[in-house]
């Protein structure tokens, strides 16, 4: 084996330049959404998030064999390229406009901290009136932000997780939902290693799914935990922070690489509470073995459910580890209905 391929078969720890910068990626997608479904017209979402998530392609894909050392680009297949972006705006501006009237994005007059700076009415939202009460001030507001925020993140990343590690396990488990649904994702990427323009090769029925049962109802279930008041509620900075780490975690887990980097910062939480990493290589694994890693936005439920399993070998060739002591298998639905017959 050459040296390059004994490389290749290493996990990196990413520089912190790397972790630096794909934070820098997700908070500007955060701020230009924000400001968008705040402050400018539905009608020019469209060209905006499509001209976003071209770019985000291609540049997060470089972004990683950058940082991963590679020495020559990838060769970027612009049909489906254009292909992903179109097929991303057309569900998720739709999408992005039932959440808004969800959350009363356009009644931000009561927010405060830094959310009022994109409110169109921040004469009223910035508070010329002197508020009484410490804790619905712009102070307190400022001050809880940035934990609040990692707690809202974690919690919709959790929620939403669930659903998508129950879905995407139904479409491995029930092999008529996988012909119908999910097979078009996997023939593409089986085995040739993911890139970031991968992530989207798949029918717009199985997109739609992802966000109306996915993440719609996380969000849903967020915004109620979270209440109405100013201080607390759900808001459009909220969404635009989770939409930019989603975008992110999307594109760089379908960009296989050796680099070891949980971006998120709630996805860090989790890390340190115990919970085995997910990486960009247990999603390639996924594609490879099919029988694992379903989870998207961390290892949390494939861990509980039996479904982790930890990579080896190097990109575009990962597989199973001979001695993953994280690994556990749970008996799949199928398999349990056919015990419960056979012992009735």
């Amino acid at each position: 084996m050459s040296d390059s391929q004994k490389d290749a078969h290493v996990v990196n720890k990413p520089p912190l330049l790397h972790t630096l910068a794909g934070n820098i990626v997700a908070i500007t997608v955060a701020v230009l959404r924000t400001r968008f479904t705040m402050q400018v017209d539905w009608i020019y979402w469209w060209p905006y998030i499509f001209c976003e998530f071209l770019i985000l392609q291609v540049g997060l894909q470089f972004m990683v064999e950058i940082f991963g050392g590679q020495n020559k680009f990838s060769q970027v297949p612009w049909d489906l390229v254009f292909r992903s972006a179109f097929k991303y705006t057309v569900i998720a501006c739709p999408m992005l406009w039932v959440v808004t009237i969800y959350i009363n994005n356009d009644k931000c007059g009561d927010l405060k901290g830094p959310v009022a700076y994109f409110c169109p009415d921040n004469e009223s939202a910035l508070g010329t009136v002197e508020v009484q009460d410490m804790w619905n001030s712009d102070t307190a507001a400022w001050l809880i932000f940035l934990p609040l925020t990692v707690i809202k993140v974690g919690i919709y990343d959790l929620v939403m997780d669930f659903f998508f590690y129950v879905q995407h396990r139904m479409y491995h488990e029930i092999p008529w939902l996988y012909r119908t649904i999910h097979k078009l994702h996997h023939t593409h990427t089986h085995g040739k290693g993911l890139k970031t323009w991968h992530t989207l090769h798949m029918s717009y029925l199985e997109v739609f799914l992802n966000f109306a049962a996915c993440h719609f109802p996380a969000l849903i279930i967020t915004a109620m935990l979270f209440g109405s008041s100013p201080l607390t509620r759900i808001n459009g900075l909220d969404v635009g922070i989770a939409l930019g780490y989603i975008v992110l975690g999307e594109l760089l887990g379908h960009a296989d690489s050796t680099l070891d980097f949980p971006i998120e910062p709630a996805q860090q939480l989790f890390t340190m509470l115990g919970f085995p990493g997910y990486h960009p290589r247990h999603h390639a694994l996924h594609h490879t073995a099919t029988t694992c890693n379903y989870g998207k936005r961390g290892g949390v439920w494939d861990f509980i459910f039996g479904t982790f399993v930890e990579p080896e070998g190097g990109v575009g060739s990962w597989r199973k580890a001979r001695d993953d002591h994280t690994s556990r298998s749970l008996p799949s639905p199928r398999s349990s209905m056919q015990s419960l017959q056979f012992s009735s």
